[in-house]
C-alpha cells in the first residue's frame, strides 16, 4: 500500500508541475523497445484481409441461367405427331388448340452465340466447340422440342436445354490425379501392345495367303 501510495503523489506532483509531456512511465515503449523506429502514435494503415489488394486477377464471371427471350429467335413449325398439321389455322384457333385441345406444336429456339450478352465470353468458345454439331454457317445455335402436346412447355423445353449445354460448358475440367495418369499411361501403352499384336498376326495371315513361308 504505501508503495501505492508513493506512486500516486509521484504522478499527482508531475501533473501539478506542468511536465505531463515529459513523464514517461517505466514500462513505457521506448524503453522495452529502444532500438524500434516504429511510429506507435499514428493509425496504420490497416488493409482487411476480406478486401485482397487486386492483383490484376479476374475472377470469371459465373452464367446466371438467366435467359432472355428477347434476344431468341422462336417459331413453331409443324410437329411429327398428331396434330401438328394445325399449328397454322389461324392465331385464335391455335390458341384454343394450345389450351384445350392440346395440339402438338414443335417449338425452335435459335440465337447467335458471339452476340449472346447473357452468355459470358469465356464460356462461348467452349459452348462452340461443345455444340458443334448444333450450329449453322451463321453461327447460331438451334435447339428444338417436340416433348409434349402445347407449345409451350416445348419453349422451356428447349430453354431448359440451352440453360444446361451453357452450364456444362462452364464447368471446368478437373485436374486428373497422380493415379488417374498412372491408369491412363498403363491402357495407353496396352493399347499399344495389342495394336502391334493386332499388326503382327495380320502380318502373319497376310503371307500365309501369298505362299511365302512355304519356300
Amino acid at each position: 500500500m504505501a508503495a501505492c501510495r508513493g506512486l500516486v503523489r509521484q504522478i499527482l506532483r508531475t501533473f501539478s508541475s506542468g511536465n505531463v509531456l515529459l513523464y514517461r512511465s517505466s514500462i513505457s515503449i521506448e524503453k522495452l523497445y529502444p532500438s524500434s523506429r516504429v511510429d506507435y502514435t499514428s493509425i496504420p494503415n490497416q488493409q482487411s484481409s476480406k478486401n485482397p489488394p487486386n492483383d490484376g486477377s479476374k475472377k470469371k464471371e459465373p452464367f446466371s441461367g438467366v435467359i432472355p427471350t428477347d434476344e431468341l429467335n422462336i417459331k413453331s413449325t409443324k410437329a411429327s405427331g398428331p396434330g401438328g398439321q394445325n399449328v397454322n389455322k389461324g392465331e385464335h384457333m391455335s390458341i384454343i388448340n394450345d389450351m384445350i385441345f392440346a395440339v402438338s406444336t414443335k417449338v425452335e429456339i435459335r440465337f447467335h452465340i458471339d452476340t449472346a450478352s447473357w452468355i459470358p465470353d469465356w464460356i462461348k468458345p467452349r459452348l462452340k466447340q461443345q455444340e458443334r454439331g448444333r450450329i449453322n454457317k451463321e453461327g447460331e445455335l438451334i435447339v428444338t422440342s417436340e416433348k409434349t402436346r402445347l407449345r409451350m412447355l416445348n419453349q422451356a423445353d428447349c430453354l431448359d436445354k440451352v440453360r444446361a449445354m451453357v452450364r456444362e460448358a462452364s464447368r471446368e475440367p478437373k485436374e486428373a490425379s497422380e493415379e488417374d495418369k498412372q491408369l491412363a499411361e498403363a491402357r495407353k501403352r496396352r493399347a499399344g501392345v495389342l495394336r502391334l499384336a493386332a499388326k503382327r498376326a495380320h502380318s502373319l495371315k497376310k503371307r500365309g495367303r501369298d505362299g511365302s513361308d512355304l519356300t
